[in-house]
């Protein structure tokens, strides 16, 4: 189902310091929906009350009736759940969770809860946020959601990029070579394509779960970098094939095997002077691989004049051919990196194209 209402998490961030409005989240399972409430409890200091409706009854939601009460004033009332006395009485974030999952008597009582931010005579707290996530697929056993009870919410369809997983878990402290992987291998971060129904699969939840996993273990990653896999603990493969699936944890192994030779963009533009030696030892393919993905990062971002005399740097070491490319790429992203690499690659280009006049004659 394409996505009516798209968002990135960077963009949410930003909507999220303006809009106070239920707020209903839609996209496959996994993606990190959750952690949109979370961290705006974390900014907030606001307590987090996560209701998984799939699972509640009406009486779960709205209460049970308060018999005591009733016999003193004569007039129905209900106890409320803690979860929305709590909501009710102090400010929260309330997280609606699988809210088209539920029955339509519990749907029902949570159109009343976001339109009126009332339910059988309690009202929500002022400063309450609401917040409600669907898996909005049709790979999904779900109930249609009242175009009334939508209607009341504002609606995005979160559609995240790598980029947005690799800010959290950076944020998150997850081990760095596993985010490293990802930065790398973007790809696997979790199915572009349809997949076998019951394949195990790539997700973004998966690899928080298995960075959690490995380092609760004393098992991460970033202890084995540049070791062979066979000295990786027993059963390290298993652990994470259960997480990622068999194609994803081979790549993941074999990466870590090879991490000692693994260089990113932004060791280059960031960190030269302590990877000019390793990039010296680089065979062609590699350093042309490390040329695209300069390329990418000149597409993402505009460096600093720092990052682009490293990136000059760079250029003075390797081969004629590989300035070329690296020329390229970099003047295919955005302009202003363009402009501020030509001083620092002007002479090495000069002396390329002289050399290669010189072959000519």
């Amino acid at each position: 189902m394409a996505a009516s209402n798209p968002i990135d998490f960077a963009t949410l961030d930003i909507v999220l310091e303006t809009v106070k409005d239920a707020l209903l989240l839609r996209g496959p399972h996994g993606i990190g929906k959750s952690a949109v409430p979370a961290k705006v409890s974390k900014r907030t200091g606001m307590r987090l009350l996560d209701v998984r409706l799939s699972l509640f009854t009406e009486g779960d939601l709205v209460g049970v009736p308060d018999h005591e009460r009733i016999k003193s004033t004569g007039v129905t009332s209900f106890a409320p759940p803690d979860w929305l006395h709590a909501a009710c009485t102090e400010p929260v974030v309330l997280f609606l969770d699988e809210i088209n999952r539920a029955t339509p008597g519990v749907q029902n009582s949570a159109f009343q809860l976001v339109l009126d931010r009332e339910v059988k005579g309690w009202r929500l707290h002022p400063e309450t946020r609401v917040f409600a996530a669907i898996n909005d697929s049709p790979e999904y056993n779900v109930n249609e959601m009242d175009p009334a009870l939508l209607d009341r919410f504002v609606v995005y369809d979160l559609v995240p990029t790598h980029k947005d997983w690799l800010t959290w878990a950076v944020e998150e402290g997850l081990d760095e070579l596993l985010v490293d992987f990802i930065r790398q291998h973007p790809e696997h971060l979790r199915p572009t394509k349809a997949v076998e129904p019951g394949s195990v699969t790539p997700t973004q939840r998966s690899w928080a779960r298995l960075a959690k996993t490995l380092s609760d273990a004393g098992m991460s990653a970033s202890q084995y970098g540049g070791q062979d896999k066979d000295s990786l603990p027993r059963g390290f493969y298993a652990i994470c094939m259960g997480y990622v699936g068999v194609p994803t944890a081979i790549a993941f192994v074999n990466f870590i095997k090879e991490y000692d030779s693994v260089i990113s963009a932004e060791d280059i533009v960031d960190r030269w002077k302590s990877f000019e030696k390793k990039v010296a030892k680089l065979p062609a393919e590699k350093i042309l691989g490390l040329v695209e993905k300069l390329g990418n990062l000149c597409k993402e971002k505009e460096l600093t004049l720092p990052q682009v005399q490293n990136l000059g740097a760079f250029a003075a070491v390797v081969s004629g051919e590989q300035v070329m490319a690296l020329w390229s790429a970099v003047s295919s992203g955005k302009q202003a990196n363009t402009v501020k690499f030509h001083k620092f690659i002007q002479p090495r280009l000069l002396e390329v194209a002289t050399k290669a006049n010189g072959v000519k004659k």
